[in-house]
């Protein structure tokens, strides 16, 4: 038999090509002037406040990139559903895709409305028992990308740029001495005070450096979580489904023909 999905997993590698220029945009991004450290008068302290202010986000190409990542994790697993059953009957129809959906209920329903007989027994059972792609199943996160691709085909995936820490901010006091800052864990992810005591005619004389988190919006399946680590764990999920897969439909063959396997 010639070699199975290569068409699939040609999409998951672009996939991966397209979470590998994410991740250099992100670099790029923590790499240039994004924020700004300034000084302000506590009023009700009179000490100074030393604040930290974002001043960019990640360009908006990062999230068409995203969106093209996502569409074709997603489109390797149709890839392979439509190559089984062309396999299968000797022919591709419009409307076979891989199936995921909300429930388990809904999942088997579908299987039964005539997915059973456009792929071999071995292979709905592979996916009905060990994949699971709904909701609560093992395939969970093959739901929330199914989710994440419908809402790209409507509206951007808008990421979240979080500055969460800042390092090596330095001062100078009224005295000429220069104070290097520990690592500032920054609580408002838009402006953060830090009361600046025991000197006065503060001036800040390094911007230090900054650390993001880069995330999906909360409204968002997977919001809160890393986008890149998330799309590395989705690719790696869906060559393990196509393994599974493969595996199956193999099996299936040989059951059908066991003397004239190649």
């Amino acid at each position: 038999m010639p070699q199975l999905f290569w068409e699939a997993r040609s999409k998951v590698e672009r996939a991966e090509e397209h979470i590998n220029d994410l991740n250099r945009t992100i670099s790029e991004f923590i790499d240039t002037p994004n924020y700004v450290a300034f000084l302000e008068r506590d009023v009700t302290s009179s000490h100074n406040l030393l604040k930290v202010r974002a001043t960019k986000v990640l360009p908006a190409r990062f999230n068409f990139v995203l969106g093209d990542a996502i569409h074709n994790l997603r489109t390797s697993l149709d890839y392979a559903m439509n190559e089984i059953e062309l396999l299968t009957v000797g022919e591709r129809t419009t409307y076979t895709k891989f199936p995921i959906f909300e429930t388990a209920h809904t999942f088997k329903a579908a299987i039964n409305g005539g997915l059973k007989e456009k792929a071999p027994k071995q292979v709905i059972e592979c996916i009905e028992d060990f994949v699971q792609p709904y909701r609560r199943g093992n395939g969970e996160p093959l739901w929330c990308l199914h989710l994440l691709d419908i809402r790209d085909k409507h509206q951007l995936l808008i990421a979240n740029t979080e500055l969460t820490d800042v390092t090596g901010i330095r001062i100078k006091d009224d005295r000429g001495t220069e104070h290097i800052l520990d690592t500032w864990r920054i609580i408002d992810h838009r402006v953060a005070g830090l009361p600046v005591t025991g000197t006065k005619n503060v001036e800040i004389t390094n911007q230090g450096h900054g650390t993001y988190r880069v995330t999906f919006n909360q409204w968002l399946p997977f919001g809160g979580d890393e986008i890149i680590p998330t799309l590395h764990r989705l690719a790696a999920f869906i060559r393990w489904t196509l393994d599974e897969v493969e595996r199956a439909f193999r099996l299936s063959q040989i059951t059908l023909h066991p003397w004239n396997w190649r």
